[in-house]
């Protein structure tokens, strides 16, 4: 079953790995070879210190399917406010896709427990435009 926990500063090292990964699976042949390979983990790490160390609002979640990590989510909910929640990042294991974990509505729940309804009702309206144009 999936849960959604709140990230702590000692999950850093695991939101890199996750963020790294996702990009060698997606970004591979849009993004150098030996960036995604040599470099990746180490920029996304100091990026994640940097904004865990930020005193900007972070809102990040690890999913975990059966207590075990398998994505995350990081919501920006004062990058933007005219706009609504900004959705940053929203990451998976390649071997865990397929369940649901990050499926948009996911994501409206996570901005409805942020209390933002009105956001929350503009992210279904853009999924829902996306899913039509596909």
């Amino acid at each position: 079953m999936l849960s959604l926990r709140p990230a702590q500063s000692d999950d850093i090292p695991l939101i890199a790995a996750l963020h790294a990964q996702s990009w060698r699976a997606s970004y591979r042949g849009i993004l150098p070879d030996a960036y995604l390979d040599e470099r990746a983990e180490d920029d996304r790490l100091a990026v994640w210190r940097a904004r865990f160390a930020s005193e900007k609002p972070l809102w990040v979640r690890i999913a975990c399917w059966e207590d075990e990590p398998v994505g995350f989510v990081c919501l920006l909910p004062d990058e933007a406010p005219e706009l609504g929640i900004y959705l940053d990042n929203l990451h998976v294991r390649g071997d865990q896709q397929g369940r649901g974990i990050g499926r948009p509505h996911r994501t409206g729940q996570a901005a409805l427990s942020l209390g933002l309804r009105a956001q929350c009702r503009c992210l279904r309206r853009v999924c829902q435009a996306r899913r039509r144009s596909a």
